[in-house]
This record gives structure tokens, C-alpha cells and sequence, in this order.
């Protein structure tokens, strides 16, 4: 509404007797700010403060009920293309597979063990649930896998700091369900970095949308945890509570399926 009151003022004063090309120039100038304004999207948002990776080591030690206010975790692989239907839970969970070292190269490997007995059928949309892609990382590729309900962003954060990248779905435009692997967050400008399976980079998508049920006024959403092998849940909220408080660490709702 802004520019079109803008517009309209400028078309007045054209009428009042203004130059044709001072109010062509004002045109000019406002259309191209909204111009940029749509092609850019999120690059409207600065890009955050990545952490380094000599800087790592030293955040992962850290301390209960501390997160530091932005990170980023070097290393996890991109998509390397564009995803194929609506295979981004599989190639999500091919992201941290490949993270883990588990070499998943080829683009069918996942979609081809969904429709196996084992893991049960697609949802009617073609979906993936998380306790199919929770199967095949224990039982084709043998690593500890948890689904994590009633997951704050606390926790989600903690996840990261310990080099376990969350598979997350959030609701993308406000549609169907999207799945995107979180390496990263900036509390300044309230994003999480994800790499999502759409593009080949880091990707940035604001708290708020993330969505999730909210209980007193904190965010709850549910996420995938793939963990190195020989990881039990004993290890997962140990790592957990490194970073925020055991109190909220028993809250969250833990299903291992452990090799």
C-alpha cells in the first residue's frame, strides 16, 4: 500500500504542472526498490556470523544452561542437486548419512528402501515420515537414530553445537510439509541455516517460521537425530545438557531405534 500511495502522489504533481521526466524518475526509483525487494527474498536478511571450524572445538565443550548467540556447523554436505519430487526427507536424510561417512552416493539408494517391506509404504502425498527415515538409518546403515518430540529451539541448537545435524519439517509457505537439515542459527536475527534439499547452499529461515505448537509461549517441533555409531540415548541427553538445562532436557520426548 505504501508505493501505491507513493505512485499516486507522484501521478498529482504531475498533474499540478511537475516535469514528465522528474516524476518518471521517481517512478523509476521506487519500482526498482520494489523490484529488488521481491527478487531478493531472504537476501534481505544479512548473512550471519559463521563460526570457524578451529572455533568448534572450543564451543563443544561447553557449559549447562549456555548456548552462544550464533554458530555454524562446517561440513555437512549440500544436496547436489535439486530435489526430485517430494524426495526431501530422503535427501535429507542422505545429508547426514554422508555426514556420518556412510557414503550414500546414488540418488535412488533411499527412495528405493522406502519401498521395502521393512519401512512400509509412502504417505498419499508421496511424504516421508520420520520413522521411516529413522528405520533405514538403523537398520541399513546401522547408526543410532532418535526421533526427539516436543523439541524446543533450545534443544534444537544444543543438537547442533554437538555435531548432530537435526532433520527438521516445518510447514513451507504455509502448504504441505518440507524437510531441511539444520547446521546453524543466529539468535540476533532469530534464523536457523539449513540445507535445504532444493538448493546447493546454505539456506536461512526465521524462528517463526519454523512453526511448531507452542506451550507458554516456546516453540515445540519434532526433528530426526542421526548419532555416531555405538551412541545410546544416555549419550544423547548427556550432550544435550551440556547446553541448557537438565529440567528441559527431560521434557523432550525420546524414541531410539538403536542397532
Amino acid at each position: 500500500m505504501r508505493h501505491k500511495t507513493q505512485d499516486t502522489r507522484l501521478r498529482k504533481k504531475g498533474k499540478a504542472g511537475e516535469p514528465e521526466s522528474r516524476k518518471v524518475g521517481f517512478l523509476a526509483f521506487w519500482l526498482s526498490l520494489l523490484f529488488c525487494a521481491l527478487c531478493a527474498g531472504c537476501a534481505i536478511l544479512a548473512q550471519p556470523r559463521s563460526t570457524s571450524p578451529a572455533a568448534e572445538t572450543n564451543l563443544m565443550r561447553g557449559t549447562e544452561g549456555s548456548l552462544p548467540r550464533s554458530f555454524q556447523l562446517h561440513g555437512v554436505p549440500h544436496n547436489p542437486r535439486k530435489q526430485r519430487g517430494t524426495d526431501c526427507a530422503p535427501d535429507s536424510l542422505r545429508m547426514v548419512l554422508n555426514y556420518r561417512g556412510k557414503n550414500v552416493a546414488r540418488d535412488w539408494d533411499i527412495p528405493l528402501k522406502l519401498s521395502e517391506d521393512i519401512t512400509g509404504l509412502r504417505g498419499r502425498s508421496g511424504g516421508t515420515s520420520f520413522y521411516q527415515m529413522q528405520r533405514i538409518a538403523m537398520e541399513s546403515y546401522g547408526l543410532p537414530a532418535f526421533i526427539i518430540h516436543n523439541c524446543d529451539l533450545h534443544s534444537l541448537k544444543a543438537a547442533i553445537l554437538n555435531r548432530w545435524p537435526p532433520i527438521i519439517s516445518y510447514r513451507s509457505s504455509g502448504k504441505s510439509y518440507h524437510a531441511v537439515v539444520a547446521v546453524g542459527y543466529d539468535d540476533e536475527r532469530h534464523i536457523m541455516l539449513v540445507h535445504d534439499p532444493n538448493y546447493i547452499r546454505t539456506e536461512k529461515i526465521r524462528y517463526y517460521d519454523l512453526g511448531g505448537a507452542s506451550e507458554h509461549s516456546i516453540q515445540r517441533l519434532s526433528c530426526l537425530l542421526v548419532l555416531p555409531e555405538g551412541s545410546t540415548e544416555e549419550d544423547l541427553r548427556r550432550g544435550l545438557g551440556k547446553y541448557v538445562p537438565k529440567e528441559s532436557v527431560s521434557e523432550l520426548g525420546v524414541y531410539p531405534l538403536l542397532p
